[in-house]
């Protein structure tokens, strides 16, 4: 097993910036105060006396008195946690909010005034509740989702913390727009898989060297959300990199989208499960080449994608030889039941299979809906894995549930699987920590 864990200390804490007294004095001249942050920019970023791995952030939103209560919402908090609401200056279109992260950190956010996701109402709709939120005017940096034209949190901007050593020293570009990349992305079609299982046929996004090279000795990874992964996260870009680096040999990427049907399939799905095992996993036989039993087969996903992962390689690990779960939703409840796959890996025997794991310092918020917050489940999910034996590396990043992370953290979590024995550096080793 390799697991490079940061220590577990609690962050997103709200201290005292050192900052309040002089934000809170914006009651004398509160048009000054945003003239002075316009020239600086935002959010602002302090030190910690004593404490080298911490950066006291503080973020600031011009908004009517009367408009709130406002807090913090997209990755840094996705559940719009009332743990983070601004303080306003009393009088002033002047709030702030101060939270205390890890050095490294790289985030999305937004403002909302729809304080815990729509919590104890009886109706809520997801479109206008991501409409709603609002950017940072005064951060030049933020990351441009494309359109689906299903999801509704796609196609819109978001705000962009980066406090890695290259942007605080001027080195990154100021604007993140995932699109970037698109026009080099390199070898991917989309095709449709007709699936018995689900009743439907399922689109999937398909990466693959040349079928000529194909063989026996050519892995199959699959990895969920394609649409995502290619449009927002510029995936196969990740993929070239990884096999021209020489990090894995050449391998085969289906990419099944669920769509509209995303929170069903991967809910614990079993039909889900029949449709990669039965169907997916056969059709990339057939179609693309890929040998009836690969010297790997890899399934991967993020946030519930990376429950159905896990999910798949316990209930399937004829099939799969290794799991990745990038921001992983594994406590998720089945019939009642909190933290329902920990505790059947806790309970079924070692599986051959091996795993990859990572999570966000960030990530731990608890939905409205129940979900337990994520980086604790995969703690728990770590010590489970850990105690029983599993091949794993398990790593934690400075970020939150959002796709800032989510390329490098699958591009890792495919050359831990595939690259074979003889890295020096496992990736989510302590002498790789991602800082």
């Amino acid at each position: 097993m390799n697991m490079g864990t940061a220590p577990e200390r609690a962050w997103r804490t709200t201290p005292r910036s050192p900052r309040a007294g002089a934000i809170e004095a914006a009651s004398a001249s509160p048009a000054r105060f945003w003239s002075d942050v316009e020239r600086s920019g935002a959010p602002f970023v302090d030190e910690v006396a004593d404490d080298p791995d911490a950066l006291d952030v503080t973020f600031v939103l011009r908004a009517g008195p009367a408009s709130g209560p406002w807090t913090l919402a997209d990755g840094v908090s996705p559940s719009a946690s009332s743990a983070f609401t601004l303080t306003n200056v009393a009088g002033t279109d002047v709030w702030y909010v101060t939270l205390r992260l890890p050095r490294g950190t790289r985030v999305t956010y937004t403002f909302t005034t729809d304080v815990g996701l729509g919590a104890g109402r009886r109706s809520f709709d997801l479109a206008s509740h991501f409409a709603a939120r609002v950017v940072d005017p005064y951060n030049p940096r933020t990351i441009s989702y494309p359109e689906q034209g299903i999801l509704s949190p796609w196609g819109r901007t978001v705000s962009f913390l980066d406090l890695s050593p290259a942007a605080r020293d001027g080195g990154a570009d100021a604007r993140v727009d995932r699109r970037d990349g698109q026009a080099a992305a390199g070898p991917v079609s989309v095709r449709e898989v007709a699936s018995a299982a689900l009743r439907r046929a399922v689109p999937v996004y398909v990466y693959a060297p040349p079928r000529s090279t194909i063989d026996a000795s050519t892995p199959l990874v699959v990895l969920f959300d394609g649409w995502e992964a290619v449009a927002i996260g510029s995936i196969v870009s990740v993929f070239e990199e990884l096999v021209s680096s020489g990090a894995v040999p050449p391998f085969v990427a289906v990419m099944p989208d669920p769509r509209e049907y995303r929170a069903d399939d991967f809910n614990l799905s079993d039909a889900y499960v029949a449709f990669l095992t039965d169907e997916l996993v056969g059709w990339a036989r057939a179609e693309l080449g890929v040998a009836a039993r690969p010297s790997a087969t890899v399934v991967g996903g993020a946030s519930l994608g990376g429950l159905t992962a896990l999910y798949a390689a316990l209930r399937h690990p004829d099939v799969f030889t290794g799991a990745i779960s990038v921001i992983g939703a594994v406590g998720a409840h089945r019939n009642g039941e909190r933290d329902w796959l920990i505790r059947h890996y806790a309970q079924s025997p070692r599986l051959p299979v091996s795993l990859y794991v990572a999570a966000g310092l960030l990530d731990d918020d608890t939905f409205p809906g129940g979900l337990p917050a994520m980086l604790s489940a995969n703690r728990r999910l770590r010590d489970v894995l850990a105690e029983r034996g599993y091949d794993l590396t398990y790593r934690e990043f400075p970020g939150g549930h959002d796709w800032v992370w989510l390329p490098e953290e699958f591009g890792r979590g495919i050359a831990s699987l595939l690259g074979g024995p003889d890295r020096s550096v496992r990736p989510g080793s302590a002498a790789d920590d991602g800082r």
